[in-house]
């Protein structure tokens, strides 16, 4: 395998905090005023500890600048220390103290809180002075920023982005590169090939006071000789490649020494090993940095050394002690296909495993919505192996103990609900009404909230639907903001025959759609009920518009793919929904977000009725 909102109520301390930094002042620094409102806000947060952590600290920073217009600053410890091995110029963010001469004045807002709401309410870029996981001393996940707190599609594209940038930016000083490439060259002198023609592969090792730190906060032992051998063996293998050469890079280079085999010769203990020492710190970052791939143990600095190489990297995955890999096969038409992909993805972010659709799901789904809004990744683009060619544990039964035993989330490769002879129906692929308990009701809903706000329709759609609507608001003859959009489905075709066979179930009659229609007349004053089927000549003979607030828009055609994505981006943009039955007409009241009305009455979702909830996150995390 390869690899606006009240202020309190979301996380953040009372206003009024000036904070002690040390009295430094800077040339050319200004006096500081409060942005206004209309103005970027200021975020500000430290860096603490050894190069890896400060790199993170700033590269989150830098990001949240770019991507969401506000004025980012870092503590002058972090930038002073930056600058030992990177060159001025590539540092792009400027220290609080060096900015502002009374920076010890500034009443700031303390953000104790999961990233997401910062990255997703636009009220935090304007008019704001936050600074963000300020250290308490607690021993609390929001007390610094740890990447592994923040689990959400939001913050994967930031983590992402922030790679790209950093990778795009960061220049090694001169003297730094010199090392390296003098390093660099002799290997390639003792291979007597050109460098050109090599493959580099870094392999670094963190040991020294990494080793008490894992054993203790992760209950790990020091990684063994064996995972290195294991891993190069896997490169070599992998890599169609004459000449490579393993550039091993640790803290404890005698270890490494002692060790690693070498019985191949094409292992060369490149590192320097002194971590007290910034210059060498810095060319052991940078020897990792240019390779062409890198194997990486444990800690910020290996994986900074990954992030700026850029190339594939091996770590320990796959090992008991790393998270399972959870795999599905969608199946059916686009509603089946969002049902699995909303599935997997909320037990991905809720029970942090590596969860994995199909190629097909993914490429199917992707001709109706973005793909920057589709955050998870089929399989086959991400390992080598067909799902065929793995030797899957298969889980075929109630989703409970799946939600609530965490032995399921170390270590394991499940293939859940796959198709198999002999299965009842209820477990033989993945239907929500077999799973009737309190902990899958809690992740359904967080995956249809998830998907209602992250979900985005390819702009031709959204564009098809905003004509329609707007077309309604013309022969409704009033402004748009006084119309309530009521989207009606009604799902016929092949599903009447598939109801009444599994479900005993009848087709709706028109008394049920005129009924719920009634319902929402009482309820707003100028409602334009938008009328979807799959069907369409059975709508207009049946269903009766007297009042002239019924438009039969729908285009009815269930083969082609750009009507089908036409009458779901329509159904999505409505206020409200009236439903039939089948998972199409359930996706179009999520996405749409509203309230809705069904066989069984009108409902509300409830983060309409808990709109301070954070059903994303916190809510609905299984611990």
């Amino acid at each position: 395998m390869k690899s606006c909102v009240i202020l309190g109520v979301l996380g953040l301390a009372v206003l009024g905090h000036a904070v002690k930094m040390d009295p430094v002042i800077h040339p050319g620094c200004v006096t500081y005023t409060p942005p206004k409102p209309d103005e970027k806000s200021i975020i500000f947060s430290e860096a603490f500890g050894r190069l890896g952590n400060n790199l993170l600290m700033y590269a989150v920073m830098y990001q949240l600048q770019i991507s969401l217009g506000v004025t980012s600053y870092i503590n002058d410890e972090c930038l002073i220390y930056l600058r030992k091995f990177f060159t001025e110029e590539s540092i792009k963010l400027k220290s609080v103290q060096a900015t502002y001469c009374n920076y010890d004045q500034i009443q700031w807002v303390f953000y104790y809180k999961h990233i997401r709401p910062l990255l997703t309410d636009k009220n935090y870029r304007t008019g704001k002075v936050l600074y963000l996981w300020p250290s308490t001393g607690k021993d609390s996940k929001f007390d610094a920023y740890r990447g592994e707190a923040h689990a959400c599609p939001e913050h994967e594209l930031l983590v992402k982005a922030y790679q790209r940038t950093m990778r795009n930016t960061l220049k090694f000083k001169p003297e730094i590169m010199k090392r390296v490439n003098h390093i660099y060259d002799e290997v390639a002198k003792t291979m007597g090939q050109n460098r050109k023609d090599i493959t580099f592969v870094a392999v670094h090792n963190r040991r020294t006071d990494h080793i008490q730190y894992t054993e203790v906060k992760q209950g790990k032992g020091p990684l063994k000789p064996s995972y290195f051998h294991h891993t190069m063996d896997v490169m070599r293998e992998e890599v169609d490649h004459k000449y490579m050469a393993f550039l091993i890079v640790s803290d404890d280079m005698a270890w490494a020494k002692k060790n690693i085999k070498n019985k191949k010769g094409d292992v060369f203990f490149a590192g320097i090993g002194i971590p007290d020492v910034d210059l060498d710190i810095g060319t052991d970052l940078a020897i990792m940095a240019h390779a062409n791939a890198t194997i990486i143990s444990r800690g910020t600095f290996g994986m900074w050394g990954s992030i700026l190489c850029g190339g594939e990297y091996h770590t320990e995955f796959g090992l008991p002690d790393e998270k399972s890999i959870f795999f599905a096969n969608a199946t059916g038409r686009l509603g089946n296909q969002l049902t699995l992909y909303s599935l997997m993805l909320q037990l991905k972010i809720s029970l942090d495993v590596d969860a994995y659709v199909t190629d097909d799901c993914i490429t199917n789904l992707s001709k109706f919505f973005t793909q920057e809004s589709l955050f998870l990744k089929s399989f086959q683009a991400t390992f080598c192996e067909h799902p065929k060619e793995i030797e899957w544990e298969n889980y075929n039964q109630f989703i409970r103990p799946l939600l609530i035993d965490k032995s399921f989330r170390l270590g394991r490769a499940l293939h859940l609900f796959p198709t198999l002879p002999g299965l009842s129906r209820d477990f033989n692929s993945y239907r929500s009404q077999s799973h009737e308990c309190r902990e899958h009701e809690l992740l359904v809903k967080a995956g249809r909230y998830n998907m209602m706000k992250t979900l985005k329709f390819k702009p031709d759609l959204t564009q098809r639907a905003a004509q329609i609507i707007d077309h309604v608001v013309a022969q409704m003859g009033r402004p748009k903001k006084e119309i309530t959009f009521i989207g009606v489905h009604n799902r016929r075709t092949d599903h009447l025959e598939y109801f009444e066979r599994y479900f005993k179930k009848k087709p709706l009659k028109p008394s049920y759609f005129h009924d719920a229609m009634d319902i929402f007349r009482d309820e707003y004053d100028h409602p334009a009920f938008i009328f979807v089927s799959d069907d369409m000549e059975w709508a207009r003979a049946k269903i009766k518009n007297k009042l002239g607030d019924v438009f039969f828009v729908g285009t009815g055609n269930p083969d082609s793919e750009v009507d089908i994505g036409t009458d779901l981006a329509l159904l999505a943009s409505c206020n409200a929904t009236i439903l039939s039955r089948g998972t199409f007409s359930i996706w179009a009241a999520i996405l749409s977000g509203g309230e809705y009305y069904t066989e069984f009455g009108t409902i509300v979702p409830e983060h309409k009725i808990h709109p301070d909830l954070d059903f994303y996150h916190q809510d609905f995390k299984f611990k």
